[in-house]
């Protein structure tokens, strides 16, 4: 069982989005609740509700499915099986999306879903150290997703723009050599946050990145991380994952009694979370109670997952 946050450094695709048309996209009321079910932690019931009614040429759907395993790659990272699935889930959007670029170059939906499908796929591949062919996704997301002023296009180009800028050695040699373009870290931040400001599908994930990125070791802002923290419960405090991911970030900077409040309410409201989901919580809730000097506390949280190594 892994503290999934540390995952989320995506690897995004990005230019600066200047002299571009903005496209019309359309979130739809199953791509809500689709959202709404992934943000409780209920990734089955999100894949349920991703499919129902859905056409073999829907391009929302078939999105929204590959969506439901890229959340439950950051509980079970390193799970072969499920890397393969989302890959097969992500290469079945991007050939829809292709379909209606080609019919329509001007699709909002298609340019923002088959974009961050692309800069998904960079991810899974980086995962699985295939330079070449991150390197390929990257350069085709950009291409996508620059045709768009969508703020929700920022959640992959701003990961991106910040990941290269932060490129060292051979792997900054290779990205000169395939062409791909230079990043930047303050630019990258900026779209982030503005990802998660005026965002319509990935204001959260856009939220929960920039706090990680400012918890980790390149950052290490922990004071700029708690502020985005903060805000990530403010703005998504009735998600379960927020509240999960704000709580290791508490943790972090040494606030176990926030941290402890967080995660019991994300418990509580997350009774129907998939199992992933709660006992990553009832570690962290035993991590609290370590804080506290209380390790006889913190047994008590452990005791299910020690009677259930599945769990």
């Amino acid at each position: 069982m892994r503290l999934w946050t540390v995952r989320l450094a995506v690897l995004g695709v990005l230019v600066p989005l200047l002299g571009v048309a903005p496209a019309k996209t359309v979130t739809t009321s199953n791509f809500t609740e689709t959202l709404r079910l992934l943000h409780d932690g209920r990734f089955d019931a999100a894949e349920q509700r991703a499919r129902s009614g859905a056409g073999s040429s829907d391009l929302e759907a078939a999105f929204l499915d590959a969506f439901v395993d890229y959340w439950r790659l950051l509980y079970d990272d390193k799970n072969p099986a499920l890397q393969a699935d989302f890959d097969t889930r992500l290469l079945r959007t991007i050939s829809l999306a292709r379909t209606r670029l080609d019919e329509n170059p001007k699709d909002g939906d298609a340019i923002v879903l088959g974009g961050t499908a692309h800069v998904l796929r960079a991810q899974l591949l980086g995962r699985q150290k295939k330079a070449m062919a991150v390197a390929g996704e990257a350069k085709r997301g950009r291409r996508i997703l620059v045709e768009t002023q969508d703020p929700d296009a920022l959640f992959g180009l701003g990961s991106y723009n910040y990941s290269i800028d932060q490129l060292q050695g051979a792997a900054r040699t290779l990205r000169a050599v395939m062409g791909i373009p230079a990043g930047s870290r303050t630019e990258g931040l900026r779209q982030l946050e503005r990802a998660a400001r005026e965002g319509r599908r990935f204001r959260l994930e856009a939220r929960v990145l920039l706090m990680v990125l400012y918890a980790g070791k390149r950052e290490h802002q922990l004071d700029e991380a708690w502020r985005q923290a903060e805000r990530l419960v403010r703005e998504h405090g009735d998600a379960v994952v927020a509240l999960n991911a704000a709580a290791q970030t508490a943790l972090l900077s040494g606030r176990a009694d926030q941290a402890a409040a967080w995660l019991d309410r994300g418990l509580k409201e997350g009774a129907s979370a998939d199992a992933a989901v709660t006992s990553t919580m009832r570690l962290q809730r035993a991590r609290c109670e370590l804080a506290r000097f209380r390790p006889d506390r913190a047994l008590e949280w452990l005791a299910p997952l020690l009677a259930n190594p599945s769990l």
